[in-house]
């Protein structure tokens, strides 16, 4: 089929015109917005003036299942006769080609009955322009009719299957390629709008049409105010109406901007238009919706300021909807099973905290499969400066130019299309602890340069090519628990990132009815509109850390630095052969504030706030590790008060249970294999945490928290420890 489509590409090139590959009616999409195929997109094809064989073949082998074809209209400008009336558009077709049938050879091109489109040339290129009709007895919710003439900038099908029926595209009078560009009709700008007025006045007199009204004069703001705010209704209407939807979007988003509304603000404002339009809600609707980032994209880089960031929130704004945290994680709670809030509290604190000015916060939620982390991920797409992605690699973040552009003005890749700021949302970063080790790390280094703001990257042998990124850039991505088999991915990113952990709940299933069949699409619906409703309003100004949070973070930070410190170990017998040390304080500890800052923005109780934060510490450090020293500290504590049972010796006698206990106590206890424990313990050990007190054998050896979370001084000022020998892995493996 794709040859198919090819050999008629290569015969309408041959034949005058300037034929593109299609995704159904569109040209190939790839980005972190939007994606048409699994390739990549066609960028810029709205500005070519021609193209080459060798372009056409090169098609086949980059989008090997684009079958539609379409064609530059810059030339070959079409009337677009969107009429739904097969009476009325058959008399429009009738009239065009009564006036026409002497200037060249009439062809007429049917998708969608009775819609029709009919081609002619120009070499004059003109802008495309649209006449909104209203239609005899139309409901509200009637699908909009128009005529529109496809001009510069614009593209139509002209082969191929259409998306709506399942049918091929076919012509009357004979097909385009057959018949050559320079014998179509010839038409200029001014013909061409004397032929859309005279279609229109038929249509009135004959079927009872009527034209929408037209867009006012824009005005300037100043010396025309009426004028203005009349353009701003006409625009609204349209929306409203489903008219030019495309184009009322595009220039609704301009104004927004240039007004100085937040992007958030827009995006969110046009949604909402877009939900309550009369138009109906067809794949041409979603489509719209779809397009609605990119067209408030780009009215920023055209009207908006230069600081591509989200600006700093009002401290003085509150909540005018008032829709809080709590109500958004009210709806995730109807839907998800979540038992506690604190995962999802780090998720939306994060993007917030990324938003706010600072470093960037990156942060993984890390659940089993099925525990609903990739629903929470899904949510919060459709807010700005999101952008989701399936998998990543370092050609992904930044790709290769072709060698005819400069490498300065080089494009492609996920960050060239983010730009200056961005939150990147990854649902399965399995992918990269699966990757080949000699690309993993050339991905893992590349990510330590993008979380300190840039990132260069050289390509081919010689090193004369590069492309290079500088932003800021947010990251939240969703793990399994195969990560903690995976401690060399933190140690080579230097702990980078926080995480938050879902734990398994019963009664998954029963929930999961919830939301099975036809439900999960309004599932979907409610939680990303949770999302969107909680930050369509400006953050709050953060409040300072108070003395006393200052220190509950700094006992926090120091445990936990501890607690998740590097060794290796020997390959095949499993004994410690080095310590790395704990890692600096300054990074996680910048990253705890900036994501209680966050929270504090959305306006989450402090309290609750600081025990996310805590939770988040926590969570960040090998889980087993966590459960064993945490389970040593709840010995110790009730050892103090006396809650431990009594032992009952050898001769029956009972005794005070000690407060040392031996590693098979504390694997039996943690449900794990005792030389498992053994290493988390050493591990333990060897930043200080707990001590080790030698006894006979590796099986007598016995365990306990130290008395603080600093290590125990000797008389020298070196770290005492009771066992000499506890960096050599007790010779249990």
């Amino acid at each position: 089929m794709t040859a198919e489509a090819t050999a008629h590409r290569l015969k309408l090139l041959a034949s005058g015109y300037c034929p593109i590959p299609l995704y159904g009616k569109e040209p190939p999409v790839y980005n972190a917005k939007k994606k048409n195929n699994r390739f990549r997109g066609l960028a810029e094809w709205e500005s070519l003036t021609n193209v080459t064989r060798e372009q056409i073949e090169m098609w086949d082998k980059t989008w090997p299942d684009s079958t539609n074809t379409g064609a530059l209209t810059r030339t070959m400008p079409v009337l677009d006769l969107d009429i739904l009336n097969e009476e009325a558009a058959r008399a429009c077709e009738d009239f065009v080609h009564e006036r026409y049938e002497d200037a060249g050879h009439f062809l007429s091109r049917i998708g969608l009955p009775p819609k029709r489109a009919i081609p002619f040339r120009t070499e004059e290129p003109f802008k495309k322009f649209v006449v909104n009709l209203i239609a005899p007895n139309a409901k509200a919710d009637a699908k909009p009719e128009k005529i529109e003439f496809l001009a510069d900038g614009e593209q139509v099908v002209v082969d191929g299957i259409h998306p709506d029926t399942g049918k091929p595209y076919h012509w009357h009078g004979g097909e385009l390629g057959e018949v050559r560009h320079e014998d179509l009709p010839y038409i200029r700008e001014a013909e061409a709008q004397t032929l859309v007025n005279d279609l229109v006045e038929l249509l009135s007199r004959d079927h009872g049409y009527k034209r929408a009204p037209g867009r006012p004069s824009k005005g300037n703001g100043k010396t025309n105010a009426r004028a203005a705010e009349s353009d701003w209704s006409y625009l609204f209407d349209n929306i409203r109406q489903g008219r030019e939807l495309h184009d009322s979007l595009r220039d609704l988003a301009a104004k927004m901007i240039a007004a100085g509304t937040n992007s958030g603000a827009v995006i969110n404002q046009l949604r909402a238009l877009m939900e309550a339009s009369a138009a109906p809600k067809d794949e041409r609707w979603r489509a719209r919706v779809r397009e609605i980032p990119d067209a408030v994209d780009s009215a920023v880089a055209k009207y908006g300021k230069q600081d591509e960031r989200p600006p700093l929130p009002d401290p003085a704004a509150a909540p005018a909807s008032g829709y809080t945290i709590a109500d958004a994680f009210a709806v995730f709670r109807k839907w998800l099973i979540l038992p506690s809030p604190i995962a999802f509290y780090a998720m939306v604190g994060t993007i917030a905290a990324n938003m706010l000015p600072g470093d960037p916060v990156w942060l993984g939620i890390v659940a089993p499969p099925s525990s609903a982390k990739t629903e929470m991920l899904n949510s919060v797409a459709a807010l700005p400066h999101i952008h989701a992605t399936a998998t990543l690699t370092e050609a992904a973040l930044l790709s290769g130019v072709p060698k005819k552009q400069h490498t300065t003005n080089a494009k492609g890749g996920l960050l060239r299309e983010i730009g200056a700021f961005g939150i990147l949302l990854l649902k399965d970063f399995g992918s990269i602890l699966s990757m080949h080790p000699e690309n993993k790390a050339k991905l893992l280094a590349a990510l330590r340069e993008i979380f300190d703001g840039s990132w260069r990257r050289d390509f081919g042998t010689d090193g004369g090519k590069s492309a290079s990124w500088k932003g800021k850039l947010g990251l939240i991505f969703a793990v399994t628990g195969a990560i903690d088999q995976h401690r060399s991915i933190d140690d080579e990113l230097g702990q980078r990132f926080l995480l938050s952990r879902l734990s398994p709940t019963r009664g998954q299933f029963r929930y999961a009815l919830k939301h099975g069949g036809v439900r999960a699409a309004q599932m979907r619906k409610e939680l990303s509109d949770a999302i969107v409703k909680l930050f369509s309003t400006p953050l709050r100004q953060p409040r300072a850390l108070a003395d006393n949070e200052i220190n509950e973070l700094e006992r926090t930070i120091n445990l936990v630095v501890r607690m998740r410190g590097a060794t290796a170990r020997d390959r095949f017998k499993r004994e410690l052969e080095f310590v790395y040390g704990e890692e600096g304080t300054g990074r996680i500890g910048l990253c705890l504030t900036q994501l209680l800052a966050g929270l504090d923005s959305l306006g989450l109780d402090r309290a609750i706030a600081m025990k996310v934060v805590i939770s988040v510490a926590l969570d960040s450090v090998p889980p087993l590790r966590r459960q064993a020293y945490e389970w040593l500290c709840k010995r110790k504590t009730d050892f103090e008060a006396g809650k431990l049972a009594p032992v009952i010796d050898k001769n029956g006698n009972k005794r005070p249970a000690p407060l040392k206990v031996t590693t098979a106590q504390v694997a039996t206890a943690l449900d794990y294999p005792t030389n498992t424990i053994r290493r988390v313990l050493e591990d333990l050990a060897v930043y200080h945490l707990i001590k080790r007190t030698k006894g006979k054998g590796s099986a007598g050896d016995q365990w306990h928290v130290v008395d603080s979370d600093a290590p125990e001084q000797g008389a020298d000022g070196s770290a005492n420890n009771d066992d000499d020998e506890s960096h050599d892995g007790g010779g249990e493996g």
